[in-house]
């Protein structure tokens, strides 16, 4: 039987311009080990707990490696630090950081998603995301099109970082539930 390594840290991905000062790692085997090392220091065989106190703000992995008396098996982990992808609905015209906060939020460097929206009266369908991400393109039920890049921004996300966000409006308003393919 391979000895399995599982992480039971819970979270992996920060916004962009946090520091951690220190964050615990936790983590499990399957089975009986002999020794273990995490990022090659060597480890009291019965420790499943590290904590790490040097601050970062960077992607750093985390490699946990050991050894049943058979065989080293190893597993990494990486924390990514990454900005966010907004969308929504809106009746506002002003477009700041405070109009891109009221829209939901999910942290990613990949442009590509499906979202759900339900557009009311007077709403229209809003999308910011980081220029340096490119252009999306939009589709709604196969129908390709449908918004138009009204805005670049200087926005400076919850943890101060800043910079460049696109913010793409829906040519029409009050589109009910709708499902659009961000590609």
């Amino acid at each position: 039987t391979s000895l399995n390594i599982s992480f039971n840290t819970p979270t992996t991905i920060f916004e962009i311009g946090t520091i951690i000062n220190s964050i615990t790692f936790t983590w499990s085997y399957n089975k009986s080990i002999i020794w273990q090392k995490f990022n090659n220091e060597l480890l009291e065989v019965s420790l499943r707990k590290y904590v790490y106190n040097i601050p970062f703000s960077s992607k750093k992995s985390f490699t946990i490696i050991a050894n049943d008396g058979k065989k080293e098996y190893n597993r990494s982990i990486e924390i990514s630090f990454l900005n966010g992808i907004y969308w929504g609905v809106s009746s506002s015209t002003v477009y700041d950081n405070n109009f891109i906060e009221t829209l939901t939020k999910q942290l990613s460097d990949n442009r590509k998603r499906t979202i759900t929206v339900d557009c009311n009266e007077g709403q229209y369908i809003y999308y910011c995301l980081p220029t340096r991400l490119g252009t999306p393109s939009f589709s709604v039920g196969g129908f390709s099109g449908g918004f138009d890049k009204v805005s670049t921004i200087l926005f400076e996300n919850n943890s101060g970082f800043t910079e460049n966000y696109d913010i793409w409006k829906s040519t029409n308003s009050n589109l009910g539930k709708t499902t659009i393919l961000v590609e």
